[in-house]
Parts: C-alpha cells; structure tokens; sequence
C-alpha cells in the first residue's frame, strides 16, 4: 500500500500540538502568521493553516499573532474562525506568550517571525514547530532555533536540500 504523506505529515504535526498541554486541557496554539495582505497568496496562508488546525488538533485554542492584517482580511477571519483569538498589541502578545503551549510559526518565504520565535523560546522555553517555510542560505542563529523545534515541514524541495 502507497504512503499517504498527508497522513504522514498530519500525525506528527497533531501529536506534537496536541501534546503541548500534556492532556490537561485543550492545547493552546500561538499561530505566527498573516505576513502581509498585498496578494491573496499570502492571504491565504493564515486561514489554511487554521483549517488544518482545526482539522487535526480541532480542540486547539488557536491566538493569531499576525504581521499585518487589514480590516477586510480580519472580518474573513472573523467570520470563518469566530473562536480565533488575535493578538495584536504589546499586552495581548505578552498574554499570549504566557497562556499558549505552542508556538506555531506558518509558511512563508523563509523564518519570517524568527524574532518572535525566538523571544518565545527565551521568555517561555515551551514546545514549537514551523510549518511550511522555504529555505535558502541558513544562519547559525536560525539552524539552532530549527534544531530545538518538534517540527520543521518545508514547502519545497529547493529548501530540503
């Protein structure tokens, strides 16, 4: 029987999210995304990626900590994942760092909330993944934070090798 790599990349990915409350609650997801709003490529990134949390971690308390949303991209958001939370001042990011068990940095051209990331891991040393980023050149500084990860899915094979 043929590999379903959906299935292969799904159950990880789930466990390891699922994993992050150590089955006190339902885990809460930091979601790094909504890098801008200039074309509906990356558009699309933020609410895909909330399907796929919904499909395989449905549970999940999912926060938004976006670059950029404007007010259209917002209200499709709104009306399509009512239970989403958005963190998008100083305080809420700073709340959302001490509630969520992970921090889940989404596709992009390559590790764009790296910041983010890793004052996540400095100020909460809690579990996180990256999913579906390409990589060209990789800094020291960006391998380490590759390396502490429960995951790291690219979106290309230019990036794998």
């Amino acid at each position: 029987m043929p590999l379903d790599r959906r299935a292969f990349l799904a159950a990880p990915f789930a466990a390891a999210v699922a994993s992050a409350a150590e089955g006190k609650r339902p885990p809460r997801v930091l979601l790094r995304s909504s890098w801008q709003t200039v074309n509906i490529g990356d558009v699309a990134h933020t609410p895909g990626m909330l399907r796929l949390l919904a499909e395989h971690v449905p549970a999940a308390e999912v926060t938004l900590l976006p670059s950029k949303l404007e007010e259209r991209e917002t209200a499709m958001l709104r009306r399509n994942f009512p239970k989403l939370t958005v963190a998008d001042t100083r305080a809420a990011v700073a709340a959302a760092f001490d509630r969520c068990d992970f921090f889940l940095h989404g596709s992009g051209p390559s590790l764009v909330g790296q910041k983010q990331l890793a004052a996540w891991v400095e100020k909460s040393g809690k579990p996180y993944g990256v999913l579906g980023i390409t990589l060209g050149h990789i800094p020291d500084d960006t391998k380490r934070l590759l390396d502490g990860a429960k995951f790291v899915y690219l979106r290309d094979t230019l990036s794998v090798k």
